[in-house]
């Protein structure tokens, strides 16, 4: 989401391997292999600079072999092959030193380091994994080493050192050998189970959980074609659970994490990025998988935050990047367009890093959060909502706020459709229609206040939002009446109605019978441009083909039908300023598939589409127009709507869309699971896709969403999903 901006940025000299936070406001770059120095990166300021100076001996810098970091004593220690001159033989050392100072305090000679971790058994200490084992070594100046374990180089693969937070066990090899680190010596242990193929990394969670990932080989009966598939195996204690992923799927080596509380362990793989509950292994039920594109070799990294409340992955579902995401649900927060090799927390958890190739980008997480959006609460599935409006109203109960969101839900149009009324955060609806009722479509007056149903047993139903009825037309059912296609108000009193037939239907809340306007073909859709007085208002009625601009009161505005000559699939008005109003009717029509039609000459503009369109939404401004066609969305001026201002292509078929209210973008849901909030502000202009910069993804949501809105200041986010209703807050708005 590149309307987060930065707190710093670095363009280093090489491409780090290693990166460390060794406090909040710094961190520690290396690559290891070279003789490049580590880098020091502040934050504040944004400088880097070498992260201690020349050795005090006068040797020449070394190849650094291994690099660790210990943020919580302050601590550094790192490995490198010397070579001195006019010496045969290179020697390798171990280097301790302050990581805020770098001051030197510690030193040993030793043969082939090949990775380094600090560990914590009441004091703590340094663990070398070398070519003849593990070398463990106390780091108080003068202390001897604390053991050493001889293993062969194959046979110490993989290994490493937990659990997080007092790592004081190390796991390695396949199956797993466990080294109590106090002593040095092995636990005895009755698991002889033999893992299901090559274990490729060891990770350790909470209560003495060990996790075991890797590959195994499996041919394809069919096509005769060898392929491989990751595992994951829970040790604990003496027991095991075997967990295996989807044919060709697998978990790579800095793609996998435990929770801090260590319940659960968070894996991407090449297609999704899923959570597990541990002990055992089962799905989480709160957690919506997150579907990601496919990997293409590049390595996953998924990340906790130090709180866990944070899940961090180099990855989305349509293309290189970072999502960071709720960790209890998998809401998405926030994305970073761009290649990212690490992911990395600071110690506090209030700043995230992100490095790719040579740069190094970090972020506050309270600039990300208040720009972020979280899931706040659901409504219950009540059936399959299709079309959803929110409203407002005086709030009496709590006059210290002005208003309180009241949500007014309508159904899709099978057996068991509803409506009703409530309060964001209250459990109970203010009201619910009865249980036999198939709602067809549902509108609200300008002011809020009002709202109405149509049901398919043929009536047309006035009430206030709170459930008090107003009026019902016909009063009953009646088997001569035709259910109501289409319905809206003119203003809080006044409102209309298409069915069908060739009658356009007025009402009054305060009068038992309408009266009526009749035209030449059945009428199909209605729509208000509302206007104040209310006599101003201007209403458009259409049929399969043809659409007529009426006064408030029927009277024709232009004398002959607006000819479309292709079915009619939207009505709106757009009010772009400067006294001027148009109305946007779009079409299955290839050659008229947009037209509008300016309300006080009559003249009409006709842009096509070589599909037709499906859809159009205008902007809160009424300036800018967004059409969707397939997979197409389009936003353009009202004024010039042929010369498109930002155009994208879907990987699904758009299904909704909506402006939000507090600035120049657009939120799409489309026929899966996701959405899109397209930036409108960024200077990029022309056609491209999903993944261009002024454009990031926003879900995923729960379920396919069929209808969504904000709320009229932006600070509420509503989407109708198969599952019920789902409200988002930005955090900054609670």
């Amino acid at each position: 989401m590149s309307s987060v901006p930065p707190v710093a940025e670095f363009d280093l000299p090489f491409a780090p391997d290693r990166l460390f936070w060794t406090d909040s406001d710094h961190l520690l770059a290396a690559r290891t292999g070279t003789t490049d120095p580590p880098l020091k990166l502040s934050v504040p300021g944004g400088q880097a600079q070498p992260a201690w100076g020349e050795d005090p001996s006068g040797l020449p810098r070394g190849t650094l072999t291994a690099i660790t970091v210990q943020a919580a004593y302050g601590v550094c220690a790192y490995a490198e092959r010397m070579q001195v001159p006019h010496d045969t033989e290179p020697f390798q050392r171990l280097v301790g030193l302050n990581v805020h100072t770098g001051e030197r305090f510690w030193q040993r000679q030793y043969q082939g380091a090949r990775d380094l971790a600090f560990g914590d058994v009441g004091d703590p200490f340094l663990l070398a994994w070398t070519d003849d084992g593990f070398l463990a070594y106390a780091m108080e100046p003068g202390d001897p080493a604390g053991w050493t374990r001889s293993v062969s180089l194959l046979l110490s693969q993989p290994w490493c050192l937990g659990p997080d937070g007092s790592p004081s066990l190390l796991a390695y090899g396949s199956p797993p050998s466990i080294v109590d680190c106090a002593t040095g010596e092995p636990r005895p242990s009755k698991q002889t189970r033999l893992l299901p193929g090559d274990c490729q990394q060891l990770k350790w969670a909470a209560d003495e959980i060990l996790l075991a990932v890797g590959e195994y080989f499996w041919m394809d009966e069919a096509g005769g074609e060898p392929g491989t598939s990751g595992w994951i195996m829970e040790f604990e204690g003496d027991g095991y659970v075997e967990f295996r992923l989807p044919a060709g799927d697998s978990v790579g080596y800095h793609g996998i994490a435990t929770s801090p509380s260590g319940k659960l362990v968070a894996y991407a793989s090449g297609s999704e990025l899923t959570v597990r509950t541990l002990p055992g292994l089962a799905p989480s039920e709160d957690f919506r998988t997150l579907r990601l594109d496919p990997a293409t070799g590049r390595p996953r990294c998924v990340r906790y935050s130090p709180d866990g409340g944070l899940l961090a992955v180099n990855a989305t579902p349509s293309g290189p990047g970072v999502t960071l995401l709720e960790a209890g649900t998998g809401a998405c927060l926030w994305r970073h367009d761009g290649e990212a090799g690490r992911i990395e927390f600071s110690p506090s958890g209030t700043r995230i890093a992100l490095c790719g190739g040579n740069q190094v980008t970090c972020y506050d997480i309270d600039d990300v959060a208040a720009a972020a959006w979280t899931h706040r609460q659901q409504w219950e599935r009540r059936g399959t909502p299709y079309r959803m409006v929110l409203a407002t109203i005086p709030d009496s109960q709590a006059p210290e706020r002005e208003r309180t969101w009241i949500g007014v839900v309508g159904a899709g149009e099978g057996a068991g459709g509803f409506e009703y009324f409530r309060r964001l955060g209250d459990a109970t609806p203010l009201y619910e229609s009865e249980p036999d009722a198939r709602v067809l479509g549902l509108a609200v007056s300008p002011s809020g206040d009002h709202c109405a149903v149509w049901l398919a047993d043929t009536r047309l139903v006035a009430r206030t939002l709170l459930g008090t009825p107003l009026q019902s037309w016909p009063r009953q059912p009646s088997a001569a009446a035709r259910a109501p296609r289409d319905a809206a108000f003119i203003d809080d009193r006044r409102l209309v109605d298409v069915r069908g037939d060739t009658w356009l239907r007025f009402y009054d809340v305060n009068e038992e019978d309408p009266t009526s306007v009749q035209f030449n073909e059945p009428l199909e859709r209605v729509a208000v441009l509302p206007a104040e007085p209310p006599d101003d208002a201007v209403i458009a009625v259409a049929s399969r083909s043809h659409c007529h601009l009426l006064r408030h009161d029927g009277g024709q505005i232009t004398e002959k039908p607006i000819d479309v000559d292709g079915k009619i699939t939207s009505l709106a008005f757009a009010v772009p300023g400067e006294g001027s109003a148009k109305l946007l009717i779009t079409s299955g029509n290839a050659d008229a598939a947009l037209v509008l039609v300016d309300i006080r000459t009559g003249l009409t503009e006709t842009i096509p589409h070589h599909t037709g369109i499906d859809q159009v939404v205008v902007s809160p401004d009424g300036r800018l127009l967004a059409t969707a066609a397939g997979n197409d969305v389009r936003v353009t001026s009202v004024s010039s709507p042929g010369d498109a201002h930002t155009a994208w292509r879907l990987p699904y078929p758009v299904t909704r869309l909506a402006f939000y209210p507090k600035g120049r973008a657009l939120l799409v849901a489309t026929e899966q699971p996701y959405l899109y909030m397209f930036d409108l502000d960024g200077e990029a202009v022309g056609h491209g896709d999903h993944d261009d910069a002024d454009a990031f993804w926003w879900g995923p949501v729960a379920g396919v969403p069929h209808d969504l809105g904000f709320a009229a200041d932006g600070r509420v986010l509503a989407v109708a999903c198969e599952d019920g209703i789902h409200f988002y807050r930005g955090r900054g708005d609670e």
